[in-house]
């Protein structure tokens, strides 16, 4: 079970295909995500805070996570794909993930800190359907507005979700390759069947959440805010 729940949330990142940014104009910068605030509380309790600021290269593509105690950097080669990904965290120093395409495709990454090989399988809509990894076999199925609503594992149903009609800010940060390997959706997920997560969103004129409200079994509510470049 531990290698279950550690894979999915290595492979999934929250689980929220990607999604175009229909909203710029010539004369605007791209809408961009560069900041989350986030708390985590239990009736007046207040268990953890802090930010996440996010940095973007001339590519339009994130370029730096940064966190209280770790961060990510992302490397991309000449075609805008992202081909590594570096975590830097306080306890455990450096590691990289390294991403190999078939075309338009991730096929293949690799992570140092497992020395292990995941494989990806894609449908013919280019979604991705199939997850081979030394400890599990990951399906997915989807929506029919292209978003992930079932994740398998070794045959059986994992988790299922719903989303709102609305924008994912998270499919701002990568190329459309990077996102469908990370289960980064068209929209935003309002429910998680496995912990009974519900997520109530306040968005703004360009369809975006502002704000953000997750409640989860057990009595946790986890707030967000999110900040936009304009």
């Amino acid at each position: 079970m531990k290698n279950i729940l550690l894979i999915v949330s290595t492979i999934i990142l929250g689980l929220l295909t990607s999604c175009s940014n229909d909203d710029s104009n010539p004369d605007e910068a791209p809408l961009q995500l560069i900041k989350v605030y986030e708390q985590i509380t239990m009736g007046t309790e207040i268990f953890s805070e802090g930010t996440v600021e996010y940095t973007y290269g001339l590519n339009g593509y994130l370029r730096l996570f940064t966190a209280s105690n770790f961060s990510n950097k992302y490397l991309y080669n000449e075609n805008d794909q992202l081909t590594e990904l570096i975590l830097t965290t306080e306890s455990h120093g450096q590691s990289s993930s390294f991403y190999s395409y078939d075309e338009e495709l991730i096929t293949q990454s690799f992570d140092t800190v497992t020395d292990s090989k995941i494989f990806y399988e894609y449908n013919n809509n280019s979604q991705l359907v199939r997850v081979y990894h030394p400890y599990n076999d990951i399906r997915y199925e989807y929506d029919t507005k292209g978003n992930v609503s079932a994740i398998i594992v070794d045959s059986e149903i994992y988790n299922r979700f719903l989303y709102d009609d609305m924008k994912n800010p998270f499919s701002l940060l990568f190329p459309d390759a990077y996102n469908k390997i990370r289960g980064i959706s068209y929209h935003n997920k309002i429910y998680s069947e496995r912990d009974k997560e519900k997520t109530i969103f306040e968005y703004n004129e360009n369809k975006y959440p502002v704000t953000s409200t997750k409640t989860i079994a057990g009595g946790y509510v986890i707030k967000r805010e999110y900040y936009y470049n304009r």
